[in-house]
């Protein structure tokens, strides 16, 4: 509103100073000036404001008629022609301005339709002017390269290909070319390179003939050149690939002449020519064989001709081996253009063939006359076997047959369902970890109906590159039972056929590894067997010792859970059974034992027993505990050595201190008849009455002058005296 109020009053303003001047220039030379101005400012208004030059035209033509009317008092006809000659005038402006725009406009619809960057360069003034585009397909706006110039287009341009474009521009400028055109690399705003076709022609020249004004035009053409590239290097590759390939391989047209030839074609049919390309087959290989012509014809017919292994005479008199195919190619139109010839000669792989049959034959006989079994296989979706040799089904006592049909492997040779399982779950676990480590198994026995088990142990190697595994395999029962006698010898005492520590120590071990509860423990010792040898020499005490043993192995019903961990020392392991019935068999062990002594001389087992009931327990402290237990037993029996020396202390106290010798012996007897009131066991009386009896054994370690004291001991004296108990226990 504003811009079109400011128009109306120019307007006005210029038809008042027109009509004014005409009033005051009537019949003075200054009349014509006005007119002038007249289509002067019709001129202008027709170049910059179209728009407005009707209304500025009706105010002037309105001014100069009410001037003229107003000094003639009528409107003289000269006006009106003069005012007509400018509407025409007006007229032929506005058409031919007009015309000039839609031009102007279609040309630049035209540039920026083509996604066209386009430049100018003045090289009087090294001016250079770009439009939007120019600066967008370097990812740029105008703004951001302001100012521009030619320093603007040389900054980013790559340097390798500035001299060439340079070479190029410098030839139009020269008049040796008409037209300038290169190809070069660009810096995009994002640091990548943006290829752009550059076209430009000298468009202006000065008088003197030297180049003036050069204008020209920037296509992207980034994505027909890595188009190009790629084409290009698929084309390069392909070559590669086919030169370097085993075949060889020629292509004809439908005439038979050469399109293509693959270095090794020369190479393998010894072509001497350089080139023949454009050469026809039959010239290059006049001698050709007619059926190899015949093959040719029916192949340009459509058919695909092959052989895999064909003799091809050389002109020396030797024989290649070749495998070959022929087959026809397309033209656009699904026309036949020609043929494709692949041939590779085969002369060496057929000797390696040879060869290799040769090598397999003398491999198998080897395999064949091994002591061990072998056999190749894989082992994915199930094991099968390309290949055993005659000791690998005879190990596993089954057949060659058997073992190619279809039945599972572990099935055939494991007639446990339940071992055959576990065996398969292992080994396939073990393959898979490809860890060779793990790849072997050790003594693995073979159960069958009516027959001896036999043992074996297998290994499988993994061949490189290959899904076939190498399985070997031995007969080990020989050794096997070998190792047995020895481990039996081992762990065996050879005086009482018992186990021996050994066995002990391994038998508590799979204890805690089975984690077994409850679990109770017997350890047992001969008192006095050295007085026994003593006195009535070695061969009795041997002879006590196996009847001993027979007596635990008797009455416990487990002569392989018995051990004799020492030379007057047995053990019995005694599974899945508590407290009290461990008890009950300590009982009945004393029992035979009693009996054995009525028999012979006077003998006693001291025996201590011991209770697992949890599995956080192990088997040693199970051991210690029943030690423990087994001492404390030995206690009171009056001819073991612990009771002798125990016995020998408290006399020393005793007799230095007859009192507390009349003490002991007087809360001895008193603790006796209180158990006896309470029926307890003569076993636990005798436990019973020795404990009242040494009570204060530990005084042996107190000074004389805290025991002799007639008075009150002092603070200090009395805790000294506390301590009997401790040095007692």
């Amino acid at each position: 509103m504003k811009s079109h109020s400011k128009s109306f009053f120019y307007l006005v303003l210029i038809g008042i100073i027109t009509a004014l001047a005409y009033v005051f220039a009537y019949e003075t030379k200054f009349h014509i000036l006005i007119v002038q101005t007249q289509y002067i400012i019709i001129f202008s208004m027709v170049i910059f404001n179209r728009q407005c030059l009707p209304f500025c035209l009706a105010v002037m033509i309105v001014g100069h008629l009410m001037a003229d009317g107003f000094n003639h008092g009528t409107i003289p006809f000269h006006v009106v022609t003069e005012s007509m000659l400018q509407i025409l005038t007006a007229i032929f402006l506005s058409l031919i301005i007009k015309s000039r725009d839609q031009q102007t406009i279609r040309y630049t619809n035209v540039i920026e339709a083509s996604n066209v960057g386009t430049w100018e360069l003045n090289l009087e003034t090294h001016q250079s002017t770009y439009n939007k585009r120019w600066a967008e397909i370097c990812g740029y706006t105008l703004e951001e390269l302001a100012p521009l110039s030619i320093k603007t287009w040389r900054n980013l341009v790559h340097p390798d290909d500035r001299e060439r474009s340079d070479q190029r521009f410098q030839r139009i400028l020269d008049k040796q070319d008409e037209y300038y055109t290169a190809d070069y690399r660009m810096r995009h705003k994002e640091g990548h390179w943006v290829w752009v076709h550059d076209r430009g022609k000298v468009v202006a020249w000065t008088k003197q003939g030297k180049p003036k004004i050069v204008s020209g035009s920037h296509t992207d053409i980034s994505l027909e050149v890595a188009l190009n590239n790629r084409i290009q290097y698929t084309k390069d590759l392909m070559t590669y690939i086919i030169d370097h390939a085993n075949a060889a391989i020629a292509v004809h047209d439908r005439d038979m002449r050469y399109v293509f030839a693959s270095q090794k074609y020369y190479e393998v049919y010894d072509i001497k020519e350089e080139n023949i390309i454009g050469m026809h087959h039959y010239d290059v290989f006049p001698d050709l064989p007619q059926v190899w012509r015949d093959v040719h014809q029916r192949v340009l017919n459509g058919a695909i001709e092959s052989a895999d292994r064909d003799a091809y005479p050389r002109e020396d008199g030797s024989v290649d081996i070749t495998r070959w195919e022929c087959r026809p190619w397309y033209e656009d139109d699904q026309t036949i253009g020609g043929i494709i010839v692949y041939t590779e000669n085969i002369n060496e792989q057929i000797q390696y063939e040879l060869e290799l049959e040769k090598a397999k034959t003398l491999l198998e006989s080897v395999m064949d006359n091994l002591p061990i079994g072998i056999a190749l296989h894989t082992i994915n979706p199930g094991i099968e076997f390309s290949y055993m040799n005659d000791l690998f089904p005879d190990i596993y006592q089954t057949t060659r047959e058997t073992l190619y049909g279809e039945k599972d492997f572990f099935d055939v040779v494991y007639e446990n369902p339940a071992f055959a399982k576990r065996v398969r779950a292992r080994v396939m676990a073990d393959i898979e970890s490809g860890d060779p480590d793990q790849m072997s198994w050790k003594t693995i026995p073979l159960q069958r109906e009516g027959k001896k088990t036999t043992y074996v142990s297998s290994q499988v190697t993994h061949v490189p590159g290959s899904d076939t595994y190498i399985s070997t395999v031995i007969d080990v029962t020989k050794q096997k039972l070998q190792e047995e006698d020895m481990r039996r010898l081992a762990y065996t005492d050879a005086l009482t056929g018992l186990g021996n520590r050994l066995a002990f120590n391994d038998a508590l071990n799979r204890l805690d590894e089975e984690r077994v509860s409850p679990c109770s423990l017997m350890i047992m010792d001969i008192d006095g067997l050295k007085a026994i040898n003593d006195v009535l020499g070695s061969d009795k005490g041997t002879e006590l010792i196996k009847k001993v043993s027979k007596v635990i192995t008797d009455v416990t019903g487990m002569s392989d859970h018995a051990f004799r961990i020492g030379g007057d020392e047995f053990a019995v392991i005694l599974c899945e059974m508590d407290e009290k019935d461990a008890d009950v068999l300590r009982t009945e062990i004393q029992r035979g034992i009693k009996t054995l002594s009525q028999q012979e001389t006077e003998l006693s087992l001291s025996i201590g027993v011991s209770t697992k009931v949890s599995d956080s327990e192990t088997c040693s402290d199970l051991a210690k505990r029943a030690e423990e237990d087994m001492y404390r037993k030995k206690v009171i029996v009056e001819y073991s050595i612990r009771n002798r020396a125990i016995m020998g202390i408290l006399s020393i106290l005793t007799d230095k201190y007859n009192e507390e010798g009349v003490h002991s012996k007087r809360v001895s007897d008193l603790c006796q008849m209180v158990g006896m009131s309470m029926g307890m066991s003569k076993e636990d009386l005798g436990e019973l009455k020795m404990a009242a009896m040494l009570h204060d054994i530990g005084k042996i370690a107190i000074p004389d002058r805290i025991l002799d004291k007639p008075g009150a001991l002092n603070v200090e004296e009395w805790h000294i005296m506390k301590q009997h108990t401790s040095y007692g226990h």
